[in-house]
């Protein structure tokens, strides 16, 4: 630009000019610079295009030999899957893995197209806790999830639970879930209303192996006829009322859990699983005796575990026997009875319950207030017990179970001739140390002292002994031989924890 083209120079010379000329002549000069910045812009604009389609082709052949696009995709597979399922034991697991399947997706086309054609990114459980009516995009996206996920079989989880949810209408999305029913390996439902069942339209549920119900409604027990269809059901989980009216194919179930506030119901349900193997049952004990003398004694030849628990219920003097009066279990080997302080112990039925079924080798009392006496004859008619468990019972342990359980050559029967482990803990401590340790004593040998006995003994040997007494006295001190004996007793290998202390007020 020549200096007098310059705009200082320029501005000079109009001034000069008369107002009219200088005004006409300003825009002009306005206009045409006005028309060069569009120009320019205009050729700026074009340029950034090149500089972005250049910047385009850089990353598209960055992305093209960048190592991760090497990986076949069946690598890239397993990669997705570890990031998914990265965090499996957080509370959110099911929100976070949709969160972190839609991110991958996200990335590029070549993902995308990896992750929607990937059966097993989407074959995991997801969580449906509705606080209120699902929408349109909320079930198109869950159908589009679910549909994705075949041909897997899947888990399926829905929550409608409480009176605040009353409201909430699960019927479209249960109509969506119902499509891949057939699918189903596994199916919870924490329902308010058991009605939502009526939506599962399927002829059979061939792939349904697991199902768990929690729901307070105690109507609608035949909207679980589609259960009737499931031939590979075996765990069942119910939460329920009027438990044992549910449609369900009880006598192909062999893992059973129930919690229902009517023990009767509990037991009416258990006897229809004449293949149950494990069951946990959850109920109060009854307030009054029930009228069950016409009931048919029920044999369950598979039942191997048994878990009942009385549940806490801030009663006195409520009744556990009639459980136990008309069951046989001749293959059971694990048993745990759980009772609230205060509920009464039928002896009598128990231990007709014992004699129907001999196997038991492993017994957990907790909070059962046996007294001695109630003791000794669970252990007179226990011939397979291995391990004894007593949990706060706390007025169980005397001398005469110490001395019971000593063994005597010239006594017979012997007092459960198999019992290796001993536990108690807040038993009592009304017994003499002396009589402990000839207890343990005469239970206990080394390896080497087994070899030079001329025969092995009629009983089994120690494994470990824990007694924790204690009782409304004084702690119980032990004198300083006892505990040298006990001392021994470790070093020879047998595991023995034997202490007393006061309750704390």
């Amino acid at each position: 630009m020549q200096a007098a083209d310059s705009p200082d120079v320029l501005f000079s010379q109009l001034m000069q000019l008369p107002t009219t000329t200088f005004e006409t002549q300003a825009k002009t000069l306005i206009a045409a610079s006005e028309a060069n910045i569009a120009r320019i812009e205009s050729q700026i604009r074009d340029l950034e295009r090149l500089r972005d389609r250049e910047r385009g082709v850089i990353a598209r052949l960055r992305m093209a030999i960048a190592p991760v696009n090497k990986l076949p995709a069946e690598l890239l597979v397993e990669i997705f899957s570890l990031v998914c399922c990265w965090n499996w034991s957080s509370f959110n697991y099911g929100k976070e893995r949709v969160k972190n399947v839609h991110k991958l997706s996200q990335v590029c086309a070549y993902w995308r197209r990896i992750v929607h054609t990937t059966p097993r990114l989407f074959r995991e459980s997801l969580v449906f806790r509705l606080q209120k009516t699902p929408d349109a995009d909320y079930l198109a996206v869950t159908k589009q999830w679910l549909e994705r996920s075949s041909p897997y079989s899947i888990p399926i989880h829905l929550e409608n639970w409480g009176e605040k949810w009353r409201s909430v209408d699960a019927g479209p999305l249960m109509d969506i879930m119902s499509a891949t029913a057939h699918r189903w390996h596994s199916a919870t439902f924490r329902l308010s209303s058991l009605d939502v069942l009526r939506r599962i339209r399927t002829v059979s549920l061939p792939s349904l192996r697991t199902f768990d119900l929690s729901s307070g409604d105690n109507k609608h027990h035949e909207l679980t006829r589609p259960l009737l269809t499931a031939p590979h059901l075996k765990t069942v989980t119910l939460r329920t009322c009027r438990t044992s009216k549910f449609l369900l194919p009880w006598a192909q179930i062999t893992v059973l859990d129930i919690d229902d506030d009517d023990p009767l119901e509990c037991l009416n349900a258990l006897v229809q699983c004449t293949s149950v193997t494990h069951a946990t049952i959850e109920t109060p004990p009854w307030k009054e005796p029930p009228d069950i003398s016409q009931r048919p004694m029920t044999t369950l030849s598979r039942l191997e575990e048994l878990t009942i628990d009385f549940e806490y219920h801030n009663m006195r003097g409520d009744l556990t026997g009639p459980f136990f009066a008309y069951l046989s279990l001749p293959a059971l080997k694990k048993l745990k009875i759980t009772m609230d302080m205060g509920d009464l112990w039928s002896s009598a039925d128990f231990t007709e319950f014992q004699r129907r079924s001999p196997n038991i080798e492993h017994l957990t009392f907790v909070g059962c207030e046996l007294d001695p006496n109630d003791l000794l004859a669970v252990l007179q008619n226990s011939p397979s017990l291995v391990d004894l468990d007593m949990e706060l019972c706390r007025f169980c342990l005397d001398d005469s179970i110490i001395l019971g359980l000593q063994y005597v050559p010239t006594q017979t029967p012997i007092l459960a001739p198999k019992l290796q482990t001993l536990s108690m803990s807040y038993a009592g401590s009304s017994f003499d140390e002396d009589d402990l340790d000839a207890m343990i004593q005469s239970r206990w040998w080394t390896d080497e002292q087994l070899l030079t006995l001329p025969s092995p003994p009629p009983v089994s040997r120690w494994s470990c002994i824990y007694i924790h007494c204690s009782d409304d006295g004084p702690s119980k001190s032990f004198s300083p031989h006892i505990l040298a004996k006990l001392e021994l007793y470790r070093a020879q290998g047998l595991n023995v924890d034997v202490c007393g202390y006061e309750f704390e007020e």
